[in-house]
């Protein structure tokens, strides 16, 4: 059996809101880790904030736009499947 291996990262957060900050961690980390796949994945609410000015549908559009043509990176929502908030 030949199985491919691909290197990916996983930036967790509330992203509220994303920003140039969020690319160049991203960024730095595809190049340094030479990874193939950036995820970012958003939490519905941040543990350490007590509410977030966007709701999620708006964080997941704002993030796709701040994104741009910057293709690796991806935007996922996990914590339905995960049970969690724990990014």
């Amino acid at each position: 059996m030949n199985i491919k291996k691909t290197k990916i990262g996983v930036l967790g957060g509330s992203f509220d809101p994303a920003h140039k900050g969020h690319l160049v961690i991203s960024k730095e980390a595809k190049k340094i880790f030479k990874l193939k796949y950036v995820v970012w994945a958003i939490t519905r609410q941040n543990p350490f904030k007590k509410n977030n000015p966007q709701n999620l549908k708006e964080r997941l559009k704002d993030c796709k736009k701040t994104i741009g043509l910057n293709k690796f990176i991806k935007v996922k929502f996990y914590e339905d499947v995960i049970k969690s908030n724990k990014t």
